[in-house]
């Protein structure tokens, strides 16, 4: 068997299972798409609030950001959900504002 497909399948497994423990804990039984969807946000926020990294790197020698002209328009920031599962794509976003607040959003995300 393929390492890559044994590792993907274990992963699909684990998330059936969370997903089916959603909905176990608040008396749900739904495999319907929407109910699904709803349990996996749940969770992934969840498991995306917890600080899995504590070592703080010292970045003081670091020249500071100083932007060479202004940036407006908007910003396509598209890809996999788990961006956004950890917060990423918001801190991403808050640190780019700072320096260029007329650049707009847009988000667009695919179930992994």
């Amino acid at each position: 068997m393929n390492r890559h497909f044994a590792i993907a399948a274990a992963s699909l497994a684990l998330f059936a299972c969370a997903a089916s423990q959603t909905f176990a804990q608040e008396g749900k039984e739904s495999t319907e798409g929407l109910d699904m969807q709803a349990a996996r946000a749940k969770m992934m926020t969840a498991r995306g609030s917890k600080i899995a990294y504590t070592k703080k790197f010292d970045l003081s020698a670091l020249p500071r950001y100083e932007p060479k002209r202004k940036v407006s328009g908007t910003i396509r920031m598209w890809g996999s959900n788990y961006i956004t599962d950890g917060f990423l794509g918001g801190y991403w976003e808050a640190a780019f504002r700072k320096h260029h607040p007329d650049a707009k959003w847009s988000h667009r995300w695919c179930s992994a």
